[in-house]
């Protein structure tokens, strides 16, 4: 059975229940009680949840009230035996509770924007406090919207990063661990569940991972792959030829687009207007090139701390040329009226590290440098300006998505869950409770996946698989991961130790795709991936 919901086909699960919150004054009587664990009552949240509803108490109430007219009118209630006093009673109390405490259902959006922006940093933009005017069109679309304080990634590195942001589940799940993996073909995208859905879909990228032979494509009615020199300073093409799409496509259709871009990443190359911002006086060696920074990484060479400082400013100038795509292609949104209709989520895939623990780049280790994201939604039903504190994960944006669309996901199907939860006025103690995960780091050898992380709340555990080492910190209190407070805290040590081997006990991965062509590898070689 498949009903359509403003255009997204829903497959309902066989056992729906109410989760929703009772109104405070409902009465106590039991005659109250009785027809809410009855059948009828049941049958009209089943009417909501298929159609792609997650009912409040005050929508059902709604709902009972006209049942109860037109069981009063076919006299259907006095062959089931109910009292017409009462049930006089219940359709006066359920027209005063439904005018006196109901709310406006809230607004849904009709399409969904995933925009991915590759190697980006939260603790360098204004929304997440940086001093330096970075991001002025990224802090404001955050203002509009919800912004999370503290999204981590589940890997260091684009490939099975994106694999999670993708399909809501861990890289042990989705198979896309080494540039050998692609995503395992039983493993469902956004792009094709929304696309079976009824939406048009398309993607707009310009990394090397994210392409048709890592699986990618699927699901996508239009996808393009958008070929940039790592040595450009100009800004990429990936949104221009995103907003080109936009203008060519049906305006009654929904859409499902997602543009990822690369820009930030190193090479950290951007033109000149936009590195005089940021740009000291330097006179020094360090250069952004990503051979450089290898070079660095290989112990080839060595970097003083003006010489960090100047990556930096380089890093933040590539950032502020970012933000002004993101300028024009949110006017182009509101130009044509688009936001009032559109989910847009602003996410990366990873960081990028200065030497914070005497690593540069990304891929490598699991400190917050390489691992922390941001994450901000805004759309029709979202709060503006809502700052939300609690840990999410990239796994949580699949979920999320379909149910601010108005589905109920089943949480069978993925590893993440609804972030929509922690801005409603629903509880939200479940977050606090759960462990997130961040594996399949790229080292260089054999057996990659060197490093894990577990972390519950501010506390993180660090894996170290070929020593067997194991670090825990407090984020709370050194948010920089320096003091290693395992001694302090055994029993947070065993809980995490615990749940981390639970985790690494199984890997679905997919079957090994043929060797990288000589472009492909010379591409990957360029920009740090491939030594």
């Amino acid at each position: 059975m498949r009903v359509p919901c403003r255009g997204l086909a829903i497959k309902p699960s066989k056992h729906h229940e109410f989760t929703g919150n009772l109104p405070p004054n409902v009465p106590s009587s039991p005659y109250w009680k009785r027809f809410y664990s009855g059948e009828e009552f049941h049958q009209i949240v089943e009417f909501f949840l298929l159609a792609g509803v997650r009912p409040a108490w005050w929508q059902c109430q709604s709902a009972i009230i006209l049942r109860l007219m037109d069981m009063l009118k076919n006299k259907t209630l006095r062959r089931q035996k109910y009292p017409l006093g009462w049930l006089g009673g219940i359709l006066c109390l359920g027209l005063a509770l439904s005018y006196g405490c109901a709310e406006p259902v809230p607004e849904r959006p009709r399409n969904v924007i995933l925009i991915s922006i590759d190697t980006l940093r939260p603790d360098m933009l204004g929304a997440y406090g940086y001093p330096k005017p970075t991001s002025p069109a990224l802090d404001a679309f955050a203002k509009e919207g919800v912004l999370f304080e503290n999204a981590v990634s589940v890997a260091p590195w684009t490939l099975p990063a994106h694999g999670s942001m993708l399909t809501g589940v861990y890289p042990r799940r989705h198979g896309a661990v080494t540039d050998r993996n692609a995503l395992r073909p039983d493993v469902p995208t956004l792009a094709e569940i929304l696309s079976q859905a009824g939406f048009k879909t398309a993607a707009f990228t310009n990394s090397t991972y994210l392409v048709k032979r890592f699986g990618f494509d699927r699901g996508n009615d239009q996808f393009v792959y958008v070929f940039e020199s790592q040595e450009a300073r100009e800004p990429s093409q990936v949104f221009d030829k995103a907003m080109s799409w936009l203008s060519s496509r049906k305006t009654d259709e929904p859409f499902f687009l997602f543009v990822h871009d690369y820009s930030v990443h190193s090479d950290y190359k951007s033109l000149p207007e936009f590195e005089e911002m940021f740009r000291k006086p330097y006179e020094g060696v360090a250069n952004g090139s990503t051979s450089q920074l290898v070079f660095l990484r290989s112990g080839g060479i060595d970097l003083t701390e003006k010489d960090t400082d100047h990556l930096v400013d380089l890093y933040i100038s590539g950032i502020r040329q970012l933000d002004s795509e993101l300028e024009k292609f949110f006017a182009y949104l509101k130009v044509n009226e688009l936001d009032q209709e559109t989910l847009v989520i602003l996410v990366s895939d990873h960081g990028e590290a200065f030497l914070e623990h005497g690593d540069v780049m990304h891929g490598e280790t699991q400190y917050d440098e390489e691992l922390r994201v941001p994450l901000v939604l805004r759309g029709p039903g979202l709060p503006a300006g809502k700052r939300v504190p609690q840990v999410a994960s990239l796994i949580d944006i699949v979920p999320t998505v379909l149910s601010i669309l108005g589905w109920v996901p089943r949480t069978e199907d993925w590893d993440g869950m609804d972030l929509s939860v922690l801005w409603h006025s629903r509880p939200g103690e479940v977050f606090d409770e759960r462990v997130l995960f961040s594996e399949a780091d790229h080292h260089y050898v054999e057996e990659p996946d060197i490093f894990r992380s577990a972390r519950h709340k501010d506390m993180k555990l660090i894996f170290n698989r070929a020593t067997n080492e194991k670090s825990l910190f407090d984020l709370s209190k050194d948010p920089g991961e320096q003091e290693d407070v395992s001694g302090q805290y055994p029993e947070m040590m065993a809980l995490l130790g615990s749940a981390l081997e639970d985790f690494g006990e199984t890997r679905e991965v997919s079957e090994l795709l043929p060797e990288l062509s000589e472009e492909e590898q010379k591409h990957l070689e360029a920009l740090g991936y491939i030594q």
